[in-house]
């Protein structure tokens, strides 16, 4: 390492330490919280915390924009720990708009753990926001009230519930919209030559002029009856800052509200130039409006994008309006209640990303989902789980409430696309990008699989020539067929669901969250019954200090599913009662169910030991040994474990089926037995996520203790009658807990799942 490398990570923990030092952040009981002001969030499971405002903010304001300027920072998290990242300035807004608010400012942050974690945070007069970008895991920091008292809650996007009251339409692509119609324009390029699909795209930034305005009705719903402008535009940063860190991420592209953006922020509902129905998005009146008073006050050169936030239940959005002449301002979003991540990624990035070029992706026709779907983008399941789909909206279809902060492939093509046209090539600017995309070998393949049996797939190791974080994501790619059902007996159309991107380049089908309970077919991930083709495309995300590239896969893996074989099944070790002694020989069985004869035709299967209850599987025990539905293994020496299981796949294919239970290796004595106690003994609940209870049936004195999946006592303890074990500090996954009488010597072991 450089003098100057070493210099730098010195100053950076330093500034750690003395931010450490500072108790900047501090966990707080609600119970002793008193509520000022109005509470605007509502997740299900939260924490709230007390900042040391003052030093936190004199420090965020200290810092100079670009990477090389961070500092470290510690931010909590939802599950009371905290994680760590350099932190620098990213303005969200011209210089001279943000000269008039010199109390909003906007930054960048990286997990010094995990590159690929990112974070979007600003400081308006409200006080402290945050949106941490993680997957499965991305969660927020926003002010617990609308008054800054200097309490903030913390909760993980998963946890936030959608209002099933407020049920919002969107009405892109709708023929009857007044102004301009932009049916005849939808699917045809500007220069009207044909366009040519990216495979990577991000390596050049792009920055965006944005004319943001708000109607009175929006001022009033996010700061009371009596708006004032500084606090309606803190309250729209926050969301485009939020905003902006998706399609950073996403393609590479940001926002900047332009230098006079004030001028179209309205207060008043009586004087604003908007209709007095803030739900006329539905026809269009709103986003004509947009577009004339945004070119009557900025002048139609003096900004890229436009759009209108509001209150009404909704958004409206041409495609591809971005950057567009007469149309590039004719958007608006509105919610009565404008705030926090439904408002900001299932409604403003949603309709943003139709001015970007994106399209609907959902495969519904229930419900709100009728009559919106697009029949050539329709590759999510039911209602669609990414940004472009109807997440919560489709009634029967729905996969989940909420959508996830990524796009979907279909919408990385549209996006990237379109930005990259000619016709965009002058609009916007472009500073320069030490960002290239990953490079990934030719995934084309095909494999024939038995119907009804689990598949996995494994992405080429893909490589970045600036070493950074790359992320992988398999979906599905087979367009739907409106009208059915995504189940598993249809023979077209998309019945597995995208799940967010991971480091890992495999994706387990169905989800090992669901595969290691035996659930096989789930709303949202069917492993086909009949005989049909699946087609799966994969992308390959690279991030650089919150901005990403990515390498789209021009071709697909391609699965023909056949019912003349399957399901294939592990049939032994199949049982959490089994136990196996390290050293001595077993017999692990399957049922071939023809497996062997055409069109899967697999003479060969591997057999895999999992020391984790199936989440990874790092011995192998046996290759290329005959399909024939038994063979003999010896357990390794390495094997000790709680929570075994056994994988038998296809030598040379995808398809596998696993133990349906975790089983003991060499963990408990081999006279492991049922014990005269344990019938007076209960265990509960289990699952459970913060308490676990235990309890004893008479009055005897027992000797408790928790292990986990490698045999480890994680807690210990004792106890006459009953025993609450708080488990909320451990890590998700299986326990054993071990209930020894003293007196007697007597144990027993029960299986625990922490969720």
């Amino acid at each position: 390492m450089s003098k100057k490398n070493i210099l730098i990570a010195f100053t950076l923990l330093l500034s750690l330490q003395s931010f450490a030092d500072a108790n900047v952040w501090r966990e707080m009981p609600t119970a002793e919280i008193n509520i000022d002001g109005e509470r605007k969030l509502h997740p299900n499971i939260f924490k709230v915390y007390n900042l040391n405002d003052a030093y936190f903010k004199n420090l965020l304001f200290s810092l100079s924009e670009g990477a090389e300027n961070a500092t470290l920072i510690a931010l909590p998290t939802p599950d009371g720990k905290e994680m760590n990242f350099r932190v620098w300035q990213t303005p969200a807004m011209e210089p001279e708009m943000a000269a008039k608010f010199p109390g909003i400012k906007n930054f960048t942050a990286v997990s010094i753990d995990n590159p690929a974690v990112t974070a979007k945070l600003n400081y308006t007069y409200y006080g402290f926001n945050a949106m941490i970008y993680d997957s499965y895991n991305t969660y927020f920091i926003d002010p617990y009230t609308t008054k800054n008292t200097g309490y903030y809650i913390c909760f993980y996007k998963r946890d936030y519930p959608r209002n099933l009251n407020n049920v919002p339409v969107c009405m892109v692509g709708e023929p009857d919209i007044e102004g301009p119609q932009n049916e005849g324009r939808m699917y045809l390029p500007k220069n009207g030559m044909p366009r040519t699909a990216l495979k990577t795209y991000g390596s050049t930034k792009k920055i965006f002029r944005l004319a943001l305005s708000c109607t009175g009705e929006y001022a009033k719903a996010v700061d009371g009856p009596s708006p004032v402008k500084a606090n309606v535009v803190s309250a729209m940063t926050t969301t485009l800052t939020r905003v902006n860190g998706i399609f950073e991420r996403e393609v590479n592209s940001t926002m900047q509200l332009i230098s006079n953006n004030d001028q179209l922020v309205y207060l008043d509902p009586a004087s604003d130039p908007f209709t007095t129905n803030e739900n006329d998005y539905v026809n269009g009146v709103t986003q004509s409006k947009n577009q004339q008073n945004t070119d009557n006050v900025i002048g139609n050169l003096n900004y890229d994008i436009g759009h209108v936030f509001c209150s009404g239940n909704g958004g409206i959005a041409d495609l591809e309006g971005l950057c567009d002449g007469g149309y590039k301002a004719r958007a608006a979003t509105g919610s009565p209640n404008p705030v926090g991540d439904p408002f900001d990624v299932d409604y403003v990035v949603h309709e943003m990303g139709h001015q970007y070029g994106a399209e609907h992706t959902f495969n519904s026709s229930t419900d709100v989902c009728s009559g919106n779907n697009v029949v050539n983008c329709a590759y999510e399941p039911g209602g669609g789980s990414t940004i472009m789909g109807y997440a919560g909206l489709c009634g029967i279809d729905d996969i989940q409430n909420n959508s996830n902060d990524y796009f979907h492939a279909k919408s990385l093509d549209q996006i990237s696309t379109y930005i990259s046209s000619p016709a965009l090539l002058l609009c916007g600017t472009s500073p320069t990008s030490s960002n290239t995309p990953p490079v990934v070998a030719d995934i084309a393949a095909s494999y024939n699989i038995p119907h009804l049996t689990p598949f996995e797939l494994e992405a080429p190791l893909a490589t970045d020539s600036d070493h950074d974080v790359l992320t992988y994501c398999w979906e599905e790619y087979d367009l739907g067929d409106f009208g059915k059902t995504f189940a598993n007996t249809v023979q077209s159309g998309p019945i597995i669901r995208s799940y967010p991107p991971t480091t890992s380049r495999w994706r387990v089908f169905p989800h090992l969250d669901y595969l290691r309970q035996n659930i096989l077919s789930y709303t949202g991930e069917k492993l086909p019954s009949v005989d049909r083709s699946l087609d799966f495309k994969l992308t390959v995300r690279d991030m650089y200090n919150g901005d990403g590239t990515f390498n789209l896969s021009n071709n697909e893996v391609t699965l023909n599913a056949t019912t003349s074989s399957g399901p294939f099944k592990v049939l032994g070790p199949n049982s959490n009662t089994s136990y196996w002694k390290i050293g001595n020989t077993y017999n692990v069985t399957w049922d071939v169910a023809n497996t062997t004869g055409g069109p899967v035709s697999c003479a060969n299967v591997d057999i895999f030991l999992s020391l984790d209850d199936g989440v990874t599987y790092p011995i192998t025990l046996l290759t290329n040994t005959p399909n024939d539905g038994s063979e003999q293994i010896t357990v390794p020496a390495n094997a000790q474990t709680a929570s075994a299981r056994v994988k038998v796949k296809g030598a040379g294919n995808v398809f596998f089926d696993i133990s349906d239970y975790g089983f003991i290796i060499n963990v408990w004595p081999d006279n492991v037995s049922e014990v005269s106690f344990a019938k007076e003994i209960s265990v509960y609940p289990i699952p459970t996520r913060d308490v676990l209870h235990v309890q004893l049936g008479n009055n005897m004195h027992y000797d408790l203790q928790l292990t986990n999946q490698l045999g480890q006592a994680v807690w210990q303890g004792d106890a006459e009658q009953n025993k609450d074990i708080n488990v909320e500090q451990l890590p998700t996954g299986v326990y054993y807990i071990s209930i020894t009488q003293t007196a007697s010597g007597e144990r027993m072991v029960k299986r625990v799942l922490i969720q």
